[in-house]
C-alpha cells in the first residue's frame, strides 16, 4: 500500500520490499516494481510482504526532534481521541431524532 501522512508517502522512501508469493517463492520489488498509485500499489494482493528497506534523511538531532514534535502536535490536534490507532479515527456526533 502507498500509505501517506504528514506530506510523504511510502513511494517517497521505499527502496525495496520483499514478499512471499502463493508459489512459496521469495519476490523482491524495487520502488518502480511496486507501481505505486494513490494509497495503493500494483503488486498482486496475494503477496505477503516480509521486509522492506527505506531511505532515511540525514539531519541534525535537534531538527529531527523538532519535526517529531510537529508531527505529534498535529496528531494531537487532528485526531479526536487520545488512543493509539492504526490510521484515521472518527468521532460519531449524536444527532437529534426526527421531530425532536
Amino acid at each position: 500500500m502507498n500509505a501517506g501522512a504528514n506530506g510523504a508517502e511510502t513511494k517517497d522512501v521505499l527502496i525495496e520490499a520483499v514478499g512471499i508469493g502463493r508459489d512459496g517463492k521469495k519476490h523482491v520489488f524495487t520502488n518502480a516494481d511496486m507501481k505505486f498509485v494513490y494509497r495503493n500499489s500494483g503488486v498482486d494482493a496475494s503477496i505477503i510482504f516480509t521486509s522492506a528497506r527505506f531511505r532515511g534523511l540525514i539531519a541534525a538531532p535537534d531538527k529531527i526532534r523538532a519535526r517529531m514534535n510537529e508531527v505529534q502536535n498535529h496528531r494531537e490536534t487532528a485526531q479526536p481521541i487520545r488512543e493509539k490507532t492504526g490510521g484515521s479515527t472518527f468521532r460519531i456526533r449524536p444527532t437529534k431524532a426526527p421531530g425532536s
